[in-house]
């Protein structure tokens, strides 16, 4: 596992930093922030720090026998808590350890990955995952036995919002008798969901939201983007990484090129050019619909921007700037309200598995008389 400060998260570091060297890290660490930051990178470089044998003043060395199993997760001090399925083989209920070897696999592949993603590779899209109390008693073992190689013992649970009350109970006791040289890191993307108790027993620090720069330079890097898509896609991602990489593994196209070809043909009206631009949108995955759906929803709110003379708070790009100039003339606000309403009906439809050409073909019609209504004079070929 790679041993570097996530991206974008150079001010929850130096605050961690600080904390350790003026001696005021707790036992417990709640790394909370929105899904996708980086938060199991982070606490992972937090375990290599402090385990380092060499680490510089504000980082790990990377190098060293410590840092390099870290980086690997092989470490022996250094546990992995996180949600699966409940399951019982042989009369055993199953815990992490029982499928380490795919979060390691996962993490190597892409440390940003996300929890739908997990899901998928536990073939549990469609059951609900959990941390249960055979992890935390588990865990309690673990924790009592004395560290293999280094002062300190190190706990990682990604996505610990999801113990189940039975479970949070038991890790209560945990957090109020800590082990010696013992450092539980709670990843947490809804910190609501946390026992008001566990909360009241960590310290908290907050990993903000990831800028759209830094993202589109990692999905250009990572993906061989083209800088059109990695934009497009970094302004949906919304602060996101593995919002962003979910979207990029669903779709290479160009959003914009097929928001406005979609636009043109519902203002025309023409159910032929309707029909081959809807078969277009609904030949991928629905996730890849509810992608474009998002999209649409934000170049409408770009519009808003343009035609009240603030363009340049919105996410258009070259493709789309000149569409959305004369999109803005002469759609009114009132306009583009009802278009939103009915991309967001369209989005509940298309989420509950509704046949989709259906659902885009009436969302078209309906697009039509908006756009027939306000938009009179409106020329956008």
């Amino acid at each position: 596992m790679n041993s570097i400060v996530p991206i974008g998260q150079e001010k929850a570091w130096n605050h961690f930093i600080n904390s350790v060297k003026e001696n005021r890290l707790s036992h417990a660490l709640i790394l909370n922030g929105i899904p996708g930051v980086g938060k199991l990178v982070f606490a992972n470089t937090i375990a290599a720090f402090l385990n380092c044998d060499k680490p510089t003043q504000n980082q790990p060395c990377g190098v060293c026998p410590s840092c390099q199993k870290i980086s690997k997760g092989l470490h022996p001090d250094v546990h992995y808590v996180f949600p699966i399925v409940s399951k019982v083989q042989s009369g055993k209920a199953l815990t992490s350890d029982d499928f380490v070897h795919d979060f390691r696999k996962q993490f190597l592949e892409n440390p940003y990955f996300s929890l739908n993603k997990w899901a998928s590779v536990l073939e549990g899209e469609n059951k609900q995952l959990g941390i249960f109390i055979h992890d935390i008693r588990e865990l309690k073992r673990k924790l009592n036995l004395k560290a293999f190689e280094q002062k300190y013992k190190i706990v990682i649970i990604w996505y610990a919002e999801k113990i189940n009350l039975e479970g949070a109970n038991a890790f209560l006791k945990l957090l109020e008798e800590p082990t010696e040289k013992t450092l539980i890191l709670l990843c947490v993307s809804d910190n609501s969901q946390l026992l008001p108790t566990i909360r009241s027993r960590c310290q908290s620090l907050y990993l903000q939201k990831l800028n759209p720069n830094e993202i589109k330079n990692y999905l250009q890097i990572h993906f061989d983007l083209d800088s059109q898509h990695a934009q497009e896609l970094a302004f949906l991602a919304d602060g996101s990484l593995s919002k962003a990489i979910d979207m990029a593994n669903e779709t290479n196209a160009s959003f914009s090129e097929l928001y406005i070809e979609w636009m043109r043909c519902c203002y025309e009206g023409s159910i032929e050019k309707i029909q081959n631009t809807i078969e277009k949108i609904t030949k991928n995955s629905r996730e890849n619909q509810k992608l474009f759906l998002d999209f649409a929803l934000q170049k409408l709110h770009d519009s808003i921007l343009f035609q009240i003379g603030l363009e340049e708070f919105s996410a258009a790009t070259a493709l789309d700037k000149e569409f959305l100039l004369k999109f803005s003339k002469f759609v009114n606000s009132k306009g583009v309200e009802s278009i939103v309403n009915e991309m967001n009906q369209a989005y509940y439809y298309i989420s509950r598995n509704a046949n989709a050409q259906l659902v885009f073909m009436g969302i078209s019609l309906k697009i039509n008389a908006i756009l027939k209504g306000t938009m009179r004079h409106l020329q956008i070929h």
